[in-house]
């Protein structure tokens, strides 16, 4: 009996050491995803000063001294800010993704026995994260230059429009970047960078774009997400539309960027 209890405690205490470590929620692997992309980015000087001051001198050379009244300093303000949104999803998140997956840590990550859904969700997060950090400065110099007036309640609407609406965005460039190749990917950001900004009037107002242009622009998501943004700035409304047609774009480039990522799973592990 006594070599039948010891024996026991010592086959529980086998079955215990032989059992797997249950795997980590979705919550801790984003979190350690998330951390990981704040402290990468943020130790890089080059990305602060092309992504996140990139907006504010666009405003003081192009923005602040056309501004006619407040009113205009608020919208050329959102404009140019929405502008560093998408810089910060196309070049960071799209060239940046496309030149980690030709690296030996993007391999090893894969490898993993955890989905992709944490790590893409992250890489949107810190997008978010840093779009903010690029569209305060210039909220802020269209205040202090051109007194811009902003209630607390615009601004927190502003904010609202920078987070729900900038993931469509990034999630494009995370499509781009799973898509291409770390050298195709600078010039096909730019393509896609530079005629959305274009059309959805980040660089003229809509009603100084010709007739044609004007139409094609009402198709974009960027013409919905400044729309978002001026209504913020100027504390009214936030129209259903606009949030409509930013959350189809956004069901589509996540489509996208899943199958991107598949595709690319495939190629790599097949």
């Amino acid at each position: 009996m006594a070599g039948t209890e010891t024996t026991r405690p010592q086959q529980a205490g086998l079955a215990q050491a032989g059992t797997a470590p249950a795997a980590p929620g979705f919550g801790r692997l984003f979190g350690a995803h998330l951390a990981a992309n704040l402290k990468e980015l943020g130790r890089s000087s080059s990305f602060a000063m092309s992504t996140v001051a990139m907006p504010s001198l666009l405003y003081l050379f192009f923005g602040a001294t056309n501004a006619s009244n407040p009113a205009e300093a608020g919208r050329l303000a959102a404009a140019w800010g929405l502008f560093g949104v998408l810089g910060v999803a196309f070049f960071q998140f799209g060239v940046g993704v496309a030149q980690s997956r030709e690296r030996p840590w993007f391999t090893y990550l894969r490898t993993l026995p955890a989905g992709g859904g944490p790590r893409i969700a992250a890489q949107v997060a810190t997008a978010l994260a840093f779009s903010l950090a690029a569209v305060a400065p210039v909220i802020l110099l269209a205040v202090l230059i051109n007194g811009a007036t902003l209630t607390f309640l615009a601004c927190l609407k502003l904010l609202l429009v920078l987070v729900l609406g900038g993931v469509p965005f990034a999630l494009l460039g995370l499509a781009i970047g799973f898509s291409v190749t770390a050298r195709a990917s600078v010039p096909i950001a730019h393509l896609v960078y530079f005629p959305l900004a274009f059309l959805g009037g980040l660089w003229l107002p809509p009603d100084m774009l010709p007739a044609i242009v004007n139409q094609i622009s009402l198709l974009t998501p960027t013409r919905h997400y400044a729309e978002l943004a001026w209504s913020a700035i100027a504390d009214g409304p936030l129209p259903l539309v606009h949030w409509a047609w930013l959350l189809g774009w956004g069901i589509v480039f996540a489509w996208v960027t899943l199958m991107a990522y598949r595709r690319d799973r495939g190629r790599r592990f097949a």
